[in-house]
């Protein structure tokens, strides 16, 4: 899978010059309603290169007042997934304020204008454009005569009721595991890989809430599966107000934990 950031392809530099089936989105959970909607992408009927538009960080952690919970997949995680999911090519977008000023027809209009785009596959609740000023009813009137197709992809359900990132993010808190595992069709990781800011001492090592980007459970002790470089170990960690810790008991990185269930005081 090839990764490009979205100035590069806009200022011309590297034009693409195949035709391709696009989707736009966070992304950030990547569950099986996305992964419906990226077999479309990457299954697509004119043989043409799969590619995802998707953003560095979320624009709500950039444009919302509101405190983020933060996301369910990390960045790197991300693209390890969308790798396994057959996506021939990410484009990056650096989300910034001067970026959130474009409404949907300009966004448009610059994509349109650098991509040869055959099909575009969005969801049913697809919103872009300052403001989120453009639904899919707008788009689809946008390319109305246009060669370039629009297909919506209809809402997966669990448990009767739509599957959303923010559903999911809502069962990590608190604490549902094997619900957000169905949801995402994979266990929920946190990604320490990228942290640098881990402390040690007394036994414990620890890390500040505010160093992890991801979706945190409530505070409590839990069961967990410690991720390192010599493989999988079952463990106990502690999630305070102040950070997430558990016991040094060997000297190996722990790059990933898997959330299992929240253990009774």
């Amino acid at each position: 899978m090839e990764i490009i950031r979205w100035e590069i392809i806009n200022t011309g530099k590297d034009a693409l010059d195949t035709p391709v089936v696009l989707s736009i989105g966070v992304f950030d959970a990547l569950h099986i309603g996305h992964q419906k909607l990226i077999k479309a992408v990457v299954h697509n009927s004119f043989h043409a290169l799969s590619v995802i538009l998707t953003f560095i960080q979320s624009p709500d952690v950039v444009l919302s007042s509101i405190p983020n919970k933060g996301t369910v997949l990390s960045y790197n995680q991300k693209i390890v997934k969308l790798e396994s999911l057959d996506i021939a090519l990410v484009v990056l977008i650096d989300f910034s304020y001067e970026f959130s000023k474009l409404t949907g027809e300009e966004f448009i209009q610059q994509i349109i204008s650098r991509l040869d785009i055959k099909k575009l596959v969005v969801g049913y609740n697809f919103y872009f454009g300052r403001g989120r000023d453009t639904d899919v009813i707008q788009l689809k009137n946008m390319l109305e005569g246009s060669a370039i197709q629009v297909e919506v992809i209809q809402p997966s359900l669990y448990l009767d009721e739509v599957i959303s990132s923010s559903r999911i993010r809502e069962a990590i808190i608190q604490g549902r595991f094997d619900e957000v595992k169905d949801m995402l069709a994979a266990e929920y990781r946190l990604d320490l890989s990228s942290v640098t800011e881990l402390a040690h001492g007394g036994g414990w090592a620890s890390i500040r809430r505010q160093y992890i980007t991801q979706v945190l459970p409530q505070e409590g002790h839990y069961n967990v599966l410690f991720n390192t470089e010599e493989g999988e170990f079952p463990g106990e960690m502690m999630i305070t107000t102040e950070d997430i810790r558990w016991k040094v008991t060997d000297r190996y990185t722990v790059t990933e934990i898997l959330f299992i269930e929240k253990r009774d005081k």
